[in-house]
């Protein structure tokens, strides 16, 4: 995923520049954000990879096949982050898209040692619901 982020960034930079960047340049890297498909939310969070192709749509200084698209791939990326959102709250996912699972800890001691990588607020409440539930499953034992 990392490599598929730092691909991304790359070719935002183009897409960054707008009318500044040689049109060669912005068509390849729109050609290439093209092959690459639907992108994870994370990756287009973290790169911001959407908001710059958005906003390149909008650019008037911008050829205008180049500016369709750059609307295009947003509306593809629109429509897959809904379609992922939907398919995650029906219990079979649509064909080809997958949720992503988060493993639960083996043991207390796992859950205790994931607890120690939130940050300092998040690790208190958690703490506390641990020994809270803690608690409460002993004080239910005979």
């Amino acid at each position: 995923m990392a490599a598929l982020a730092a691909e991304v960034r790359r070719l935002g930079t183009a897409l960054r520049l707008g009318e500044r960047a040689p049109p060669g340049e912005l068509e390849a890297a729109l050609e290439s954000l093209e092959a690459l498909g639907c992108l994870p939310a994370r990756v287009l969070r973290d790169t911001q990879v959407g908001f710059m192709a958005a906003q390149l749509s909008r650019n008037e200084e911008v050829l205008e096949k180049l500016r369709a698209r750059a609307g295009s791939l947003v509306d593809g990326w629109r429509q897959n982050l809904r379609r992922w959102r939907t398919a995650r709250t029906t219990e079979a996912p649509p064909k080809g898209i997958k949720r992503p699972r988060s493993p639960e800890p083996a043991s207390s001691d796992e859950a205790e040692a994931s607890m120690e990588m939130l940050p300092p607020p998040r690790e208190r409440v958690c703490r506390k619901l641990h020994d809270a539930l803690q608690s409460e499953a002993s004080a239910s034992e005979p």
